[in-house]
């Protein structure tokens, strides 16, 4: 029998409009570490990324997504490689970072 641990989602991934807001305890180096950090984020798809940049007179000359992260972003992620983090569930590669240049015009 297969059995694995699976991380929920739980943000939008459009943003809603008011900041998400987290306590976070320990730190990114150790989670056991006495202190308590309050986080307020947004998110942002990427449409809102591209059209932020294009309607502010930015042209995109290159895009890439990854599917891997340069840190642990849920606990169950996997060490594929040197700062190479994978949540994979059941072998499916999802998009974890990205990199875009963009030139101001």
């Amino acid at each position: 029998m297969y059995s694995c641990k699976i991380t929920l989602i739980k943000f939008n991934y459009f943003n809603p409009g008011p900041p998400i807001e987290e306590v976070e305890q320990g730190t990114y180096a150790d989670k056991n570490a006495e202190i308590s950090l309050k986080e307020y984020f947004w998110t942002h798809s990427l449409a809102d990324v591209f059209n932020s940049l294009i309607n502010n007179g930015f042209r995109i000359e290159a895009f890439q997504e990854y599917d891997y992260s340069p840190y642990k972003i849920f606990d169950d992620c996997k060490v594929r490689g040197p700062q190479e983090f994978v949540f994979e569930h059941n072998g499916v590669s999802i998009p974890h970072v990205f990199s875009l240049k963009a030139v101001k015009l």
